[in-house]
């Protein structure tokens, strides 16, 4: 790194050398003259620098430089804490996830993607577990174990498996359709579960 910054001194003083001094074309008796050249007023000996040895110099600026941050928007998992997914699963299991296979696959997926559209699209939400606590939403946002009493999942520890497996696929691939759920219509119908009868709307 020395021998490049040496370089680098020589080189510009070479430079500076062509700017102040005339081109050859003026005569050479000036460039000869005693006191005329920079490199005789400061006593610096010339060094000869290889194409080779200029391109090496010009790579090493660019490494020094501070590169430009670049804007990206990070994927989607980078926004879920794992104590968020989970509690997302609590809420897709105890909605609908524990009826399975009573209800669909598709109405547990629908549930998971609820909670990520809302998340999306509600200004007032900047977090899954603000979704999930916003007053009046989820009726089981309190419930920790199944309705008997019993251990969450446990009761039904095929429908535990399917939320978790829906709530992977929304995180994924997320229906960006439908934002509210019910047994009652909210709005426009996007999907009706034709065994439970829980109803999606826009």
């Amino acid at each position: 790194m020395k021998k490049y910054i040496m370089l680098a001194a020589a080189f510009t003083l070479g430079l500076l050398s062509y700017i102040i001094l005339p081109s050859p074309d003026a005569g050479e008796g000036i460039r000869k003259g005693q006191g005329n050249r920079i490199e005789e007023q400061l006593d610096i000996e010339p060094v000869h620098v290889t194409y080779e040895e200029l391109q090496l110099i010009a790579d090493s600026r660019k490494e020094a430089e501070p590169t430009e941050a670049i804007d990206m928007e990070p994927e989607q998992d980078a926004y879920y804490q794992q104590d968020e997914i989970w509690n997302m699963t609590r809420i897709v299991y105890l909605e609908n996830g524990i009826t399975y296979p009573e209800c669909t696959y598709e109405t547990v997926y629908l549930t998971a993607c609820v909670i990520l559209n809302r998340f999306y699209d509600w200004p007032e939400c900047h977090s899954i577990t603000d979704v999930i606590y916003e007053p009046g939403q989820y009726s089981t946002v309190d419930m920790y174990e199944d309705y008997d009493g019993s251990e969450l999942g446990s009761s039904n520890p095929e429908g535990w498996k399917i939320s978790e497996q829906a709530v992977a696929d929304a995180l994924e691939d997320c229906d960006r359709n439908p934002h509210y759920q019910s047994r009652s219509q909210q709005g426009d119908i996007y999907y009706t579960d034709p065994y439970t009868g829980e109803i999606f709307c826009y």
